[in-house]
């Protein structure tokens, strides 16, 4: 999910859990998965994203944990998204594709 380790270049958008909707589909065709039997764990963004994959898949998904998500209080009060640290506007930013810097940028700005 967009926003942890390797998911950088993951642009977070309406169909993010498209690429898991379409693996959930696929798992009653492995023989050594018990797919009645699925759960989906997801953290910050990627927890909000892991409970759309559990509303939008409902008979996939048989359970959903959802680590330190981002609440709809929080992208409607803007008092909220005054209090948040830059640092994470930054990574919301960056999911969202509003802001990209390479890594050359990112150095000259470090400086």
């Amino acid at each position: 999910m967009p926003s942890i380790g390797y998911s950088v270049k993951q642009k977070l958008s309406e169909n993010t859990c498209q690429l898991h909707g379409d693996i959930l589909q696929q798992l009653g065709d492995i023989p050594w998965i018990d797919h009645t039997r699925v759960g989906v764990m997801g953290f910050r963004f990627g927890a909000n994203i892991a409970v759309r994959l559990a509303y939008l898949y409902p008979k996939l998904i048989k359970g959903v944990v959802a680590l330190g998500p981002l609440i709809h209080a929080f992208f409607t009060q803007a008092e909220l998204q005054k209090k948040i640290p830059i640092m994470y506007l930054d990574v919301l930013a960056s999911r969202l594709g509003l802001l990209n810097i390479d890594e050359k940028q990112s150095q000259t700005i470090v400086k």
